[in-house]
Protein backbone atom coordinates (compact mmCIF):
# COMPACT_ATOMS: atom_id res chain seq x y z
CA UNK A 1 0.00 0.00 0.00
CA UNK A 2 1.60 2.92 -1.13
CA UNK A 3 1.24 6.46 1.01
CA UNK A 4 -1.38 7.77 -0.85
CA UNK A 5 -3.67 4.89 0.08
CA UNK A 6 -2.64 5.21 3.47
CA UNK A 7 -2.81 8.81 3.70
CA UNK A 8 -6.17 10.02 2.13
CA UNK A 9 -6.86 13.43 1.43
CA UNK A 10 -9.15 14.96 3.78
CA UNK A 11 -11.83 15.43 1.06
CA UNK A 12 -12.13 11.52 0.72
CA UNK A 13 -12.36 11.03 4.77
CA UNK A 14 -15.70 9.97 5.67
CA UNK A 15 -17.01 11.30 9.31
CA UNK A 16 -19.46 8.70 10.74
CA UNK A 17 -18.88 9.11 14.10
CA UNK A 18 -21.90 9.58 16.34
CA UNK A 19 -22.98 11.61 19.13
CA UNK A 20 -22.21 9.15 21.54
CA UNK A 21 -18.65 8.37 19.69
CA UNK A 22 -17.18 11.97 19.85
CA UNK A 23 -16.07 12.56 23.22
CA UNK A 24 -14.14 15.49 24.85
CA UNK A 25 -10.42 15.33 24.31
CA UNK A 26 -8.68 14.82 28.23
CA UNK A 27 -5.64 17.49 28.54
CA UNK A 28 -2.67 14.95 28.49
CA UNK A 29 1.09 15.94 27.86
CA UNK A 30 0.69 14.72 23.90
CA UNK A 31 -1.62 18.25 23.87
CA UNK A 32 0.71 20.20 25.01
CA UNK A 33 3.74 19.85 22.86
CA UNK A 34 1.21 20.67 19.57
CA UNK A 35 1.56 24.34 18.62
CA UNK A 36 -2.14 24.94 18.44
CA UNK A 37 -4.16 25.21 21.93
CA UNK A 38 -6.33 22.17 22.45
CA UNK A 39 -9.66 22.76 24.62
CA UNK A 40 -9.99 20.35 26.60
CA UNK A 41 -12.83 19.42 28.69
CA UNK A 42 -11.31 20.48 32.13
CA UNK A 43 -10.91 24.23 29.82
CA UNK A 44 -14.51 24.53 29.34
CA UNK A 45 -15.57 23.31 32.79
CA UNK A 46 -13.74 26.24 34.11
CA UNK A 47 -14.92 28.78 31.26
CA UNK A 48 -18.89 27.31 31.87
CA UNK A 49 -18.37 27.91 35.95
CA UNK A 50 -16.95 31.35 35.27
CA UNK A 51 -20.44 32.13 32.65
CA UNK A 52 -22.48 30.58 34.94
CA UNK A 53 -21.16 32.93 37.97
CA UNK A 54 -21.43 35.96 35.72
CA UNK A 55 -25.04 35.12 34.73
CA UNK A 56 -25.89 34.52 38.04
CA UNK A 57 -24.45 37.28 39.42
CA UNK A 58 -26.20 39.73 36.89
CA UNK A 59 -29.55 37.99 37.66
CA UNK A 60 -29.17 38.73 41.34
CA UNK A 61 -28.20 42.44 40.31
CA UNK A 62 -31.36 42.90 38.29
CA UNK A 63 -33.84 41.00 40.46
CA UNK A 64 -32.47 43.62 43.28
CA UNK A 65 -33.23 46.31 41.35
CA UNK A 66 -36.92 45.41 40.42
CA UNK A 67 -37.71 44.85 43.58
CA UNK A 68 -36.02 47.65 45.20
CA UNK A 69 -37.97 50.29 41.80
CA UNK A 70 -41.38 48.50 42.72
CA UNK A 71 -40.74 49.53 46.47
CA UNK A 72 -39.96 53.20 45.55
CA UNK A 73 -42.49 53.37 43.37
CA UNK A 74 -45.36 56.23 43.97
CA UNK A 75 -48.21 55.39 41.56
CA UNK A 76 -49.89 51.66 41.32
CA UNK A 77 -49.53 52.04 37.67
CA UNK A 78 -45.78 52.17 37.88
CA UNK A 79 -46.08 49.28 40.64
CA UNK A 80 -47.82 46.68 38.55
CA UNK A 81 -45.49 47.33 35.49
CA UNK A 82 -42.28 47.16 37.04
CA UNK A 83 -43.45 43.84 38.52
CA UNK A 84 -44.55 42.47 34.94
CA UNK A 85 -42.09 43.63 32.92
CA UNK A 86 -39.18 42.51 35.80
CA UNK A 87 -41.18 38.76 35.85
CA UNK A 88 -40.99 38.82 32.59
CA UNK A 89 -37.32 39.47 32.05
CA UNK A 90 -36.10 37.64 34.50
CA UNK A 91 -37.54 34.57 33.45
CA UNK A 92 -36.13 34.92 30.43
CA UNK A 93 -32.35 35.63 32.30
CA UNK A 94 -33.17 32.46 34.56
CA UNK A 95 -33.20 30.46 31.12
CA UNK A 96 -29.75 30.63 30.38
CA UNK A 97 -28.78 30.18 33.58
CA UNK A 98 -30.46 26.89 33.53
CA UNK A 99 -28.63 25.89 30.34
CA UNK A 100 -25.14 26.64 31.82
CA UNK A 101 -26.44 24.83 35.09
CA UNK A 102 -27.02 21.56 32.85
CA UNK A 103 -24.07 22.15 30.90
CA UNK A 104 -21.87 22.14 34.21
CA UNK A 105 -23.48 19.05 35.14
CA UNK A 106 -22.93 17.36 31.98
CA UNK A 107 -19.04 18.04 31.82
CA UNK A 108 -19.13 17.02 35.95
CA UNK A 109 -20.44 13.73 34.96
CA UNK A 110 -18.03 13.00 32.17
CA UNK A 111 -15.27 13.90 34.30
CA UNK A 112 -16.47 11.64 37.30
CA UNK A 113 -16.94 8.86 34.97
CA UNK A 114 -14.05 9.08 32.56
CA UNK A 115 -11.15 10.53 34.41
CA UNK A 116 -11.54 9.45 38.23
CA UNK A 117 -7.97 10.70 38.98
CA UNK A 118 -9.12 14.18 37.73
CA UNK A 119 -9.10 16.64 40.77
CA UNK A 120 -12.78 17.32 40.71
CA UNK A 121 -13.63 13.73 40.79
CA UNK A 122 -11.37 13.43 43.69
CA UNK A 123 -13.38 16.37 45.67
CA UNK A 124 -16.58 15.86 44.42
CA UNK A 125 -16.16 11.99 45.93
CA UNK A 126 -14.75 13.09 49.22
CA UNK A 127 -16.97 15.80 49.68
CA UNK A 128 -20.81 14.01 47.92
CA UNK A 129 -24.25 14.97 49.60
CA UNK A 130 -27.61 14.17 48.63
CA UNK A 131 -28.68 17.92 47.42
CA UNK A 132 -26.10 20.10 44.97
CA UNK A 133 -24.88 23.34 45.26
CA UNK A 134 -25.18 23.89 41.66
CA UNK A 135 -28.61 22.61 42.16
CA UNK A 136 -29.34 25.78 43.89
CA UNK A 137 -27.69 28.09 41.94
CA UNK A 138 -29.11 26.91 38.54
CA UNK A 139 -32.81 26.15 39.69
CA UNK A 140 -33.38 27.22 43.36
CA UNK A 141 -32.17 30.90 43.65
CA UNK A 142 -33.44 31.95 40.06
CA UNK A 143 -36.80 29.56 40.15
CA UNK A 144 -37.80 31.27 43.67
CA UNK A 145 -36.80 34.71 42.29
CA UNK A 146 -39.15 33.98 39.41
CA UNK A 147 -42.09 32.82 41.13
CA UNK A 148 -41.64 35.60 43.47
CA UNK A 149 -41.77 38.19 40.87
CA UNK A 150 -44.71 36.61 38.95
CA UNK A 151 -46.52 36.19 42.49
CA UNK A 152 -45.75 39.85 43.40
CA UNK A 153 -47.08 40.72 39.80
CA UNK A 154 -50.31 38.75 39.53
CA UNK A 155 -51.49 40.36 43.20
CA UNK A 156 -50.90 43.72 42.22
CA UNK A 157 -52.41 43.54 38.50
CA UNK A 158 -55.77 41.94 40.87
CA UNK A 159 -55.28 44.79 43.19
CA UNK A 160 -54.43 42.54 46.33
CA UNK A 161 -50.96 44.04 46.95
CA UNK A 162 -49.53 47.57 46.26
CA UNK A 163 -45.96 49.47 46.92
CA UNK A 164 -45.25 50.77 50.33
CA UNK A 165 -44.65 54.43 48.31
CA UNK A 166 -48.06 53.91 47.06
CA UNK A 167 -49.83 53.22 50.47
CA UNK A 168 -47.95 56.04 51.80
CA UNK A 169 -49.12 58.22 49.25
CA UNK A 170 -53.17 56.89 49.26
CA UNK A 171 -52.80 57.99 53.30
CA UNK A 172 -51.31 61.24 52.53
CA UNK A 173 -54.17 61.85 49.65
CA UNK A 174 -56.91 60.76 52.72
CA UNK A 175 -54.88 62.93 55.42
CA UNK A 176 -55.02 65.90 52.88
CA UNK A 177 -58.59 65.26 51.92
CA UNK A 178 -59.51 65.02 55.77
CA UNK A 179 -57.75 68.35 56.58
CA UNK A 180 -59.77 69.84 53.44
CA UNK A 181 -62.93 68.70 55.32
CA UNK A 182 -61.30 70.08 58.84
CA UNK A 183 -60.63 73.03 57.17
CA UNK A 184 -64.28 73.55 55.08
CA UNK A 185 -66.21 72.53 58.84
CA UNK A 186 -63.97 75.12 60.61
CA UNK A 187 -65.24 77.65 57.90
CA UNK A 188 -68.52 76.81 58.04
CA UNK A 189 -68.31 76.88 62.08
CA UNK A 190 -66.80 80.68 62.36
CA UNK A 191 -69.54 81.35 60.17
CA UNK A 192 -71.72 80.29 62.05
CA UNK A 193 -70.69 81.71 65.00
CA UNK A 194 -69.95 84.95 63.28
CA UNK A 195 -74.16 84.70 62.93
CA UNK A 196 -74.50 83.62 66.54
CA UNK A 197 -72.94 86.75 67.54
CA UNK A 198 -74.71 89.09 65.78
CA UNK A 199 -78.11 87.31 66.69
CA UNK A 200 -76.63 87.91 70.44
CA UNK A 201 -76.15 91.26 69.73
CA UNK A 202 -79.60 91.71 68.36
CA UNK A 203 -80.85 89.69 71.14
CA UNK A 204 -78.94 91.93 74.18
CA UNK A 205 -80.00 95.11 72.22
CA UNK A 206 -83.68 93.89 72.13
CA UNK A 207 -83.00 93.11 75.86
CA UNK A 208 -82.17 96.27 76.91
CA UNK A 209 -84.96 97.58 74.89
CA UNK A 210 -86.93 95.65 76.88
CA UNK A 211 -86.36 96.74 80.28
CA UNK A 212 -86.19 100.08 79.43
CA UNK A 213 -90.00 99.66 78.21
CA UNK A 214 -90.77 97.62 81.61
CA UNK A 215 -89.33 100.54 83.39
CA UNK A 216 -91.20 103.20 81.53
CA UNK A 217 -94.22 100.32 82.02
CA UNK A 218 -93.50 100.53 85.81
CA UNK A 219 -93.52 104.33 85.68
CA UNK A 220 -97.46 104.84 83.72
CA UNK A 221 -98.48 101.99 86.00
CA UNK A 222 -97.07 104.17 89.20
CA UNK A 223 -98.51 107.38 87.85
CA UNK A 224 -102.20 105.74 87.51
CA UNK A 225 -101.92 104.14 90.80
CA UNK A 226 -101.17 107.76 92.08
CA UNK A 227 -103.82 109.35 90.04
CA UNK A 228 -106.59 106.66 91.53
CA UNK A 229 -105.24 107.86 95.26
CA UNK A 230 -106.01 111.54 94.34
CA UNK A 231 -109.65 110.80 93.38
CA UNK A 232 -112.65 111.18 95.66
Amino acid sequence: MNEAQANPPPEEISVQATKAEIKPRLNTGKDNDKPTPVWDIAQESAFMETLMNQRFNFFLIFVGLILNAAVNSQDDRYFKGILLIGSIIAAMLAVPILRSHRKMDTIFKYLQREDPVHPLSYVDAQHRSWWSARWLLGWGIPGVAVSLLGLLAILALVGVASGPRSNERRKMEDLWKTEAMVAATVAHNAQEISALREQSKLLEGRAKRTEALEGELATVKAAIVALRNKQP
